[in-house]
């Protein structure tokens, strides 16, 4: 017996029954006089009793349409034949506006919607608008905090099986996608399209409490939780808390002791690919951000932003054992693990010990007896190439530093701080050998020579 259903003159609407669920049967469409035959499943409606029964399938969950390439499934044949398009690599319909090429028409025609600036279609969570329906349905995943895709590599949760096979790429080890500007590659074409945008040079999107400019709307919109004061993820170690999950993600990993990076220049190994990569350019020689105050320059800008923070006088974070202030407050509590007393890093040359391990590191240095980096105007040599930048700002004759206590002036800001320590009356620094306990740091160095 084939399926039934009641015709309602009044409404124009019968009930159908198809594969053993309910559908409507729209009566007259206009002028054609043909009915439209609508999915109860997802409401999208059909001109014909046979599309609609092929359209049922895609809700049954049975995929029987395998490709022979990748192995990929499908519920319909003709899925298939349009996504074995895919590894033909032939491209015929390119979009005026921006050149790309797409294998078929029709995604073309959506794509299009792109620079067409319509959005018709807004998330009632959070407003954001999209082109496309399948665009905003996939968005609202983002918001029912299910994520059932986990990958195995690095346990990353996502809510589509498409992002968990993007995700999936980086750990491949593959990058075909190479950036033409600076030769950097990526496993994503994505990553290197938001990639070029730094290049550009094109910052529209502007933060209103700060001033800083993104390239992207999404960068901007991630940069502006730092100012909302709000924290929602704690690190289990530390206590330390961020205001993004990947912030302590990637965090996590300075607990878990694992530092697989290293680099070939240095052998100081970094727990991520990225921190490799940024400190790698320190080797580089190329300093392409210079301060505008002193003419130090940095490798990255972000180094010479947090830099400038030195110049504007602007010191919120204070110690509360010795009240010296500093600009971020990640000096701050570096600066307090001085007053706690432990030392876990000991020099194996002399026996000196500190209190982080860059500071072992750079102390390090000076046992070497390697002296590259050599003053121009008195000839005195230094370990270190920043030690001789600060060193020959004491023959420029600016001392832009001034002391708030006795109104004497400094070259660097450094030589400040030490000095005003001396009007605080304060002896921190206290010699292992004998006990004797001296004001600033200089002079307890000067100090310990008499002990060798």
């Amino acid at each position: 017996m084939g399926g039934q259903w009641q015709q309602q003159p009044a409404s124009g609407v019968g009930r159908h029954r198809c594969g053993g669920k309910d559908h409507l049967e729209i009566g007259s469409s206009g002028h054609t006089g043909q009915s439209r035959f609508e999915c109860q499943q997802c409401d999208k409606t059909f001109t014909r009793k046979q599309g609609l029964t092929t359209h049922t399938l895609i809700h049954s969950g049975i995929r029987n349409y395998e490709c022979s390439e990748c192995g990929k499934k499908f519920k319909q044949k003709s899925l298939l034949n349009r996504h074995s398009l895919i590894h033909s690599g032939v491209r015929n319909y390119e979009c005026g506006e921006c050149g790309k090429k797409f294998i078929l028409n029709f995604t073309l025609t959506k794509h299009r919607l792109k620079h067409s600036g319509v959005k018709n279609y807004e998330c009632d969570e959070c407003g954001k608008k999209f082109t496309h329906k399948s665009s905003l349905t996939t968005h609202s995943l983002t918001h029912s905090g299910v994520r059932n895709y986990e990958c195995g590599e690095c346990g990353k949760k996502f809510n589509l099986k498409s992002n968990l096979t993007k995700h999936s790429l980086i750990h491949s080890g593959v990058k075909n996608y190479e950036c033409g500007e600076c030769g950097k590659k990526f496993a994503l074409k994505s990553s290197l399209t938001r990639h070029s945008l730094t290049h550009s040079g094109v910052r529209n999107y502007e933060c209103d409490e700060c001033g800083k400019k993104f390239t992207q709307k999404s960068s901007l919109t991630t940069h502006s939780l730092t100012h909302s004061g709000v924290r929602n993820y704690e690190c289990g170690e530390c206590g330390k808390k961020f205001t993004q999950k990947s912030s302590l993600t990637t965090h996590s990993l300075t607990h878990s002791g694992v530092r697989n990076y290293e680099c070939g220049e240095c052998g100081k190994k970094f727990a991520k690919k990225c921190h490799l990569t940024t400190h790698s350019l320190t080797h580089s020689g190329v300093r392409k951000y210079e301060c505008g105050k002193c003419g130090k320059k940095f490798t990255h800008k972000s180094n010479l932003t947090t830099h400038s923070l030195t110049h504007n006088g602007v010191r919120n974070y204070e110690c509360g054992e010795c009240g010296k202030k500093f600009t971020r407050k990640s000096n701050l509590i570096a600066h307090r693990l001085t007053h706690i007393g432990v030392r876990n890093y000991e020099c194996g040359e002399c026996g000196r010990k500190f209190t982080q391990k860059s500071s072992l590191t750079k102390h390090s240095l000076t046992h070497s007896g390697v002296r590259n980096y050599e003053c121009g105007e008195c000839g005195r040599k230094f370990t270190r190439k920043d030690n001789l930048t600060t060193h020959s700002l004491t023959h420029s004759g600016v001392r832009n530093y001034e002391c708030g206590e006795c109104g004497k002036k400094f070259p660097t800001i450094s030589r400040l701080n030490e000095h005003a320590f001396r009007h605080t009356g304060l002896r921190e620094f206290k010699c292992d050998d004998c006990g004797k306990c001296f004001k600033t740091r200089a002079d307890i160095a000067r100090h310990v020579k008499v002990h060798f």
